[in-house]
């Protein structure tokens, strides 16, 4: 059951990754600490929103991904995601919450349909079995 839910998230993650990627740039300015990227905090609130939980509730789960992230040693502490968040405008965020959700209901269909073609073919060779 673990296993299933670190794959979905995974699943999530790499969405996240993939829609910030196309509207973010790695670092604010040049002459930024370089510790974590603008994109590895959005993904990090994603999640969050994902999960309707709060920072404390999600630390366990940032830990558990820490690799997957990307992050060095150390998962963002709370004000550095609040202060992101309110640097990057609503519009932004608005894009980034809906694009994910929709490629992950899009996939949730998809794997829908190949199992109800795998189940119809499953139950009609077992009936031909009997």
């Amino acid at each position: 059951m673990l296993q299933k839910c670190n794959s979905r998230y995974k699943k999530f993650i790499d969405i996240c990754f993939m829609e910030v990627k196309r509207v973010l740039r790695p670092y604010s300015d040049k002459f930024s600490k370089k510790t974590y990227t603008q994109r590895q905090h959005a993904v990090a609130i994603l999640l969050m929103k994902r999960e309707r939980k709060l920072y404390k509730d999600v630390v366990e789960l940032l830990k558990e991904f820490c690799a997957y992230f990307g992050f060095n040693k150390s998962i963002p502490h709370f004000t550095t995601l609040e202060k992101f968040f309110m640097q990057i405008p609503t519009y932004v965020w608005d894009f980034l919450i809906a694009k994910p959700m929709n490629c992950l209901q899009e996939l949730l269909q998809m794997w829908q349909s190949t199992q109800q073609v795998t189940g119809c073919i499953t139950h009609r060779s077992t009936m031909k079995e009997e």
